[in-house]
């Protein structure tokens, strides 16, 4: 049985008091429109006037306050780009074009300057281009032997320069690559305890690598992507200041640290797949920067955590999730006391041709929004899959604090039965306390749930013979419970709707909606206009393959919607039968997370200008900061962030692999999505004139290639069987066997 089945005026807002109408939905931001003749229009923290287009790919590198403005860049796929400033009144200026960098900013002390996006800026405000590193730049960082005077710039091909912070002259020292230092795809670096610090995060596995000025030594041969200290863009404030770096491999995030020259390892859990590929073209850009004076974000594979000022071995304690989210976001700061983010949004790369126009935005907010105006956190990681383990030795920790319901995968994949034990640091200062000890039979599977009450810092484990081993946690909080207001255009059931299917035109900072009473156009002032353009073939929505798995059902069908489509740059939502779910490019339902369930009959959605679009509004909906109707009143459409989906609601629904189904002993169902669904209940039913025993298996790792039996459970002739699984157990995939012919009901339900 397969589960899923194809889901079934505003003239003017420049006048200042329609423009009001959105400020009362959400509260004005009087210290970044000081002086304005007229409020610019602001939906879920985005200035749709802000927004740039271009490329292949436009994203956004890096932000940085200086000489009064707030000043970006973006870059395309192979490089070139171009360089912006916002002012005070919230007006976008371009200052240079074809500008050769991708993420590199730092502020000089010294010569007060601002080199960013392979260009320098003075505090006057003139930006001109560096000459001799027309390269992609990625990262700048100081100079080991001269700061005063010279900086270095990273590049993503590997080129390292020193840059005369005087004239802007740059020389090219040599490729990375020529030193030993692994990988093609270069982003952060940084300078400290006598070191300068790169990462790459692709081609063959990428690398970490140190230089003292004289010999290079690669650290580790994985992807990275970050390199900071407490210093920030000013760089490292003295020698004892740690050093953080952050990656990533197939079990988790990576935190390295180095502290008096030693590099200390530590593991998070992933939020999201859809960033893993060995290119790293999918992880752009995660970094860890300030947010606050004095407070620090870090930000990976889709979760933003709280992250310790002065984090280092013995002083770990207080590192947070904060919140997970689906933007690719590529930077952040702190400007005129607001919390400013950058995106990689809509690109036109794998995105099918329903991406015609590249573009990216920023999001304004208050520095506590982050933990309110995204997704609840949850994820999952290890610091085990399926590898070989030396008895006694201690795994990396992992973060264990921060999340309201916590369990870890054990499977030891060796022929004799293995003991793991659970090791706590309760107050993160690097004291370890024997918690739990767990025995796994040979080549068997043992979850364990931590009580509620279980206190620690940090996780790690140990085993007490040789063995091959797996070692896979999931977490989760509460997910939001909805928030109907933000939604209420948006047309329910049967409501009478405005359907249509949306487009960005390519080369414009336009967007079509093509409806059954004609074409609309959007501009960037939101104004919507009837037009005269044909709906192009590409916009025909396609059903989403989904192979053999199966998905919970919540809502009805809407006819004709949409299914799945690329939303972001390389990674892509879908909207099945009532629940959006986030879609990697590599990998697709197999690594998918649900996002959250609505009663919305949404037809189509799209990202434009760094906004959230989705068409589906009720035929009475009214202007309200979100719905914005089109000049002759006949249609409208929805905007937002793409992370305002998070408040629909929590993630819910029912089904199962079989149901009243033909089923043959041994053989397994279909796999059935379990991830990211809260309280979950089975029920079991056959038609045999016998009991019959089925047993559960559950995929933790969602890579389909290791099954690990959750339970067996009989079932007598005539009766139906609840099982109610532990609170906070939670696996990506389920399926089922039974030990008999039949037919049979396996029926989940998620609440």
């Amino acid at each position: 049985m397969n589960a899923i089945t194809k889901t079934t005026p505003v003239a003017v807002l420049v006048a200042l008091g329609l423009a009001l109408s959105i400020w009362a939905a959400e509260p004005p931001t009087p210290e970044l429109r000081k002086g304005s003749a007229e409020e610019p229009v602001r939906i879920s923290g985005v200035y749709p006037h802000l927004g740039v287009n271009g490329g292949d790919e436009c994203g956004i590198g890096v932000l940085a306050p200086f000489a009064g403005k707030l000043w970006f860049n973006w870059y395309g796929s192979g490089g070139g780009g171009e360089l912006y400033s916002v002012d005070e009144q919230l007006k976008l200026t371009a200052h240079l074009r074809g500008v050769p960098g991708l993420g590199d900013r730092m502020i000089h002390p010294e010569s007060d300057q601002l080199f960013i996006a392979g260009c320098v800026v003075n505090k006057q405000g003139v930006a001109r281009k560096l000459t001799g590193t027309q390269f992609r730049c990625t990262a700048a960082a100081r100079h080991l032997t001269d700061p005063a005077n010279k900086i270095y710039i990273y590049g993503m091909e590997g080129h390292l320069a020193e840059v005369d912070v005087h004239t802007g002259q740059g020389t090219v020292l040599f490729r990375v690559q020529e030193k030993g230092v692994t990988g093609a795809h270069g982003k952060g670096g940084y300078t400290g305890q006598g070191r300068l610090v790169v990462a790459n995060n692709g081609g063959r596995g990428g690398g970490l690598a140190e230089w003292d000025g004289q010999k290079w030594t690669l650290l580790e041969q994985k992807q990275f992507t970050d390199v900071t200290s407490p210093g920030g863009i000013r760089g490292a404030a003295g020698a004892d200041d740690p050093l953080w770096t952050v990656g990533w491999d197939a079990r988790s995030v990576i935190l390295k640290v180095c502290d008096q020259g030693k590099w200390h390892d530590y593991r998070l859990p992933k939020a999201s797949y859809t960033h893993d590929a060995d290119h790293g073209w999918y992880t752009e850009w995660p970094r860890i920067r300030e947010t606050t004076p004095g407070k620090y974000m870090l930000d990976h594979h889709g979760m933003f955590y709280d992250f310790p000022a002065n984090f280092r071995p013995g002083r770990t304690a207080g590192l947070r999730p904060l919140a997970t989210h689906l933007r690719m976001v590529s930077d952040w700061c702190l400007w005129k006391d607001k919390l400013v983010m950058a995106h990689d949004d809509a690109s036109k790369l794998a995105s099918e041709g329903l991406c015609q126009q590249s573009q990216s935005n920023l999001w304004f907010g208050d520095p506590a929004e982050v933990a309110t105006a995204f997704g609840k956190p949850a994820g999952w990681g290890g610091p085990w899959i399926q590898d070989k383990v030396i008895a006694g030795q201690p795994s990396d920790p992992m973060l264990l604090a921060g999340f309201e319901k916590r369990m870890v995968h054990l499977a030891n994949h060796s022929a004799a039965e293995v003991t793991f034990t659970l090791e706590l640091d309760i107050a993160g200062d690097g004291q370890w306390t024997n918690f739990r000890e767990l025995k796994v039979p040979a080549k068997g599977y043992v979850p364990y749930i931590f009580p509620a009450d279980c206190r620690g810092e940090w996780v790690r484990l140990r085993t007490d013979k040789d063995c091959t081993a797996t070692a896979y946690f999931h977490f989760s909080n509460s997910g939001w419970p909805g928030t109907p207001a933000l939604f209420r255009s948006l047309a329910s059931g049967a409501e009478p709707r405005c359907e249509g299917l949306v487009i960005d035109r390519r080369s414009s900072d336009r967007l079509d909606f093509f409806t059954p009473a004609g074409h609309y156009e959007m501009n960037p002032r939101m104004e919507m206009t009837p037009g005269a353009a044909t709906r192009p073939d590409v916009l025909t929505p396609i059903p989403v393959k989904r192979g053999e798995l199966v998905f919970p059902e919540a809502d009805a069908p809407v006819a004709g919607g949409r299914e799945v489509r690329a939303a972001i740059t390389e990674r892509s939502l879908a909207n099945l039968n009532g629940t959006f779910y986030e879609v990697p490019h590599k990998g697709g339902l197999r690594r998918t997370r649900p996002v959250a369930t609505h009663a919305k009959a949404i037809s189509d959605y799209a990202c434009w200008r760094g906004l959230l679009v989705l068409a589906g509004t009720r035929s009475d909906a009214k202007p309200d900061g979100h719905c914005f109707p089109s000049a002759d009143g006949k249609t409208s459409l929805w905007f937002g962030k793409i992370d305002d989906l998070w408040q629909m609601g929590k993630p819910r629904g029912a089904g199962g692999p079989w149901r009243k189904s033909a089923v043959t002993a041994g053989q397994p169902s279909a796999p059935f999505l379990m991830t990211g669904y809260d309280r979950k209940t089975l029920e079991l039913s056959h038609d045999a004139k016998s009991e019959v025993t089925f047993t559960v298996e559950v995929d933790f790792l969602a890579a389909g290639n290791f099954w690990g039996t959750y339970a067996t459970l009989k079932v007598p002739a005539g009766q139906t069987l609840r099982h109610e699984f532990p609170d906070g157990y939670s696996a990506h995939w389920v399926r089922l066997r039974a030990d008999a012919n039949c037919n049979a009901t396996a029926w989940f339900t998620y609440e």
